[in-house]
């Protein structure tokens, strides 16, 4: 069963292990070559409010998160674990994402990779020429 909840300090070995996969790295821009435990720690702090551990029976899979930019629209991303990573994991997880909000929330994305925009084209995000992409909560 999938869940979404929110993350807490308990996750930093979670996020200390997986933020240290090539794979997730690449896809963002902002995860240092070098990460320790304590950096996990002190960024779960700043992002509490804006983030989601997702699980699958129980077991943490993934993360997802979110940054209000005002005007109901918000910015959003999320990662998978390589054992759930092209399984569906991550559109399922969007699917309880967006029932968290109101209808007529607007979600923005930057895939930084094909896969990235896979998951954007095949869950209903539609691409703007700046490259964004924008799905509408209804």
């Amino acid at each position: 069963m999938m869940n979404l909840r929110k993350i807490s300090l308990a996750d930093s070995g979670f996020f200390f292990e997986n933020l240290n996969d090539p794979e997730i790295k690449k896809s963002y821009n902002n995860i240092p070559d070098k990460i320790t435990l304590d950096d996990i720690k002190q960024q779960i702090n700043k992002i509490k409010d804006n983030c989601f551990v997702i699980e699958f029976d129980g077991k943490p899979i993934g993360m997802r998160y979110f940054w209000n930019l005002g005007d109901n629209i918000f910015d959003t991303g999320s990662w998978i674990t390589k054992d759930f990573r092209r399984k569906g994991f991550g559109s399922i997880a969007f699917e309880e994402f967006v029932k968290k909000f109101q209808n007529d929330t607007i979600f923005r994305m930057k895939p930084k990779n094909p896969i990235a925009e896979k998951f954007a084209s095949r869950n209903g995000f539609i691409k703007d020429r700046d490259g964004f992409w924008y799905f509408q909560n209804k």
